[in-house]
């Protein structure tokens, strides 16, 4: 690893950005920081083993900018470890967190740090935009919070409303000591969503004070939903730390209810994936036994979770499907003699009824 010069104290707020490959979408990403309405902003760029232009793309940025941009190198480890290692440089008391596809509006960081002084604010969320892939279509994505500043210890039913991901967000530097994005043991190094979420729930847990500003402001772009693979196993591991931890720090019992929902709502949100192709029996059969399996033993009577009886009724009807493990077991082994012709359109159908957000 090799970085960018020499540090100065005094950013009020750093804006941390992983990059690899980044070469297409990067610049666009760099000028919505550099251009925030907000003077004294720092950018700790980490370029993680990119062997397109990026890197030549982040020397420029570097140069013109050398009292703002920070540039860090490591091999190619996952933006997760580019997130860990760009955290042991930031100066700024607040931090944001960018993928190198996305973009701010030009005042979301401006908005974001006043709403925290203002408030004195360990976390603040906003809204933001999904962008197809298109880069045309979007559509607004709300914080589904209507408190303007909450704590999760007042307020536990906010828990179920959390987004998962670090972007979108403000954190008080101070409130990230001692955390990290996770190395999760099937696919270490790149774990993507399963560790953005254990460090965005354990940072909630732990905040005195959580503002919102429900304006969009973050560009999200989406890409295609991926497929059932190994991979998909660390959603069972993450949601281990995050109730390790909970357990730890004494606040489990405060949000059970509220990370028993979080985690069926996650697990059976992935179900469908199990019916789209066939092949992968061994795996898909693991992953039920893994979902059920911790679900069952941390929770027992997750099938009767208070906020999941406000999911909406064609959700409930899902959930009720999936909640079976030997009937899901069943359905699966039918699924691996049924043609993709056949199956693939009731796997759609499954996949529009989204468990994670039809929920009143």
């Amino acid at each position: 690893m090799s970085g960018g010069g020499d540090r100065r104290p005094g950013h009020p707020l750093s804006v941390v950005v992983p990059v690899h490959n980044a070469e297409r979408t990067l610049r666009a990403c760099l000028d919505s920081v550099v251009r925030q309405t907000m003077s004294g902003i720092e950018v700790v760029a980490v370029d993680d083993g990119s062997t397109d232009g990026s890197a030549a793309v982040l020397a420029e940025y570097r140069d013109a900018y050398p009292d703002r941009v920070v540039v860090l190198r490591t091999g190619n480890q996952g933006a997760n470890r580019a997130r860990n290692e760009a955290l042991k440089h930031v100066t700024g008391a607040y931090v944001v967190f960018l993928d190198s596809d996305d973009v701010l509006a030009p005042d979301m960081c401006e908005k974001l740090h006043t709403r925290a002084v203002r408030g004195d604010d360990d976390v603040v969320l906003c809204g933001a935009y999904h962008v197809h892939e298109d880069g045309v279509t979007r559509e607004t994505v709300g914080t589904r919070l209507d408190r303007q500043d909450f704590n999760l210890r007042d307020h536990a039913y906010a828990f179920v409303h959390l987004s998962p991901f670090p972007w979108a967000k403000l954190f008080r530097r101070d409130l990230l000591d001692g955390l990290e994005f996770p190395e999760l043991s099937s696919f270490a190094g790149n774990s993507g969503l399963y560790a953005d979420l254990v460090l965005v729930f354990q940072a909630c847990s732990r905040a005195g004070r959580i503002g919102v500003v429900e304006e969009p402001l973050y560009h999200y772009r989406r890409t295609t939903v991926r497929g059932f693979s190994r991979r998909t196993l660390d959603v069972v591991r993450a949601f281990e730390l995050v109730t390790e931890d909970l357990r730890r720090t004494g606040r489990l019992d405060g949000l059970r209810d509220e990370l028993e929902c979080v985690c069926v709502r996650h697990f059976l949100h992935r179900y469908p994936r199990l019916f789209k192709r066939r092949g992968d029996l061994a795996l898909k059969l693991e992953f039920i036994a893994a979902t059920h399996g911790f679900l069952d033993r941390e929770f027992p009577r997750w099938r009767r979770n208070r906020y999941l009886r406000r999911s909406s009724r064609r959700a409930r009807a899902v959930i009720r499907l999936y909640a079976g493990r030997a009937r899901m077991t069943r359905l699966v082994r039918l699924r691996a003699h049924v043609p993709d012709a056949v199956a693939g359109p009731l796997a759609r159908r499954l996949e529009r009824i989204n468990v994670l957000t039809e929920h009143r």
